[in-house]
């Protein structure tokens, strides 16, 4: 039951930079998606096997926001020469990065009242993820 006294504590809104060249992409959440695919095999007295395992491309998904410009069509101009040229990008998300990511999807939209271009990014990976270093202070 609510009632007068109750307290409410109030987050703030975090995001954080993310460099895609030129661009600077502000996330405000990830996730990251790995995979190895097996082969699932039977013998012939019908028990299952495992066979030819491999390890899939990693997934990242970043949602955020790029900050809003008179001109939002040179961004997605440049997202969309991002996917068709197959440019990689070295990528640093708050504690891990990979040194070569593929642009595979975006979806961008306009929101007038908030002043940014709401926008999920989802980048492949063949490479191994690792934590990123410290900056020195």
């Amino acid at each position: 039951m609510f009632n007068s006294t109750s307290a409410f504590t109030f987050a703030a809104t975090r995001s954080f930079p993310v460099s895609l060249g030129d661009l600077t992409f502000y996330a405000s959440g990830w996730k990251v998606h790995g995979q190895r695919n097996y082969a699932q095999l039977s013998s012939c007295t019908g028990a299952c096997y495992l066979n030819n395992n491999s390890v899939q491309a990693s997934e990242i998904t970043l949602s955020g926001s790029f900050p809003f410009t008179e001109s939002p069509g040179s961004l997605v101009a440049a997202l969309d020469a991002a996917i068709r040229n197959q440019t990689s990008f070295s990528l640093t998300i708050h504690g891990f990065s990979v040194s070569v990511a593929y642009l595979k999807d975006y979806t961008i939209s306009e929101s007038v009242q908030n002043g940014t271009l709401p926008c999920e990014l989802t980048f492949l990976t063949t490479g191994s993820i690792s934590e990123a270093e410290e900056a020195n202070s």
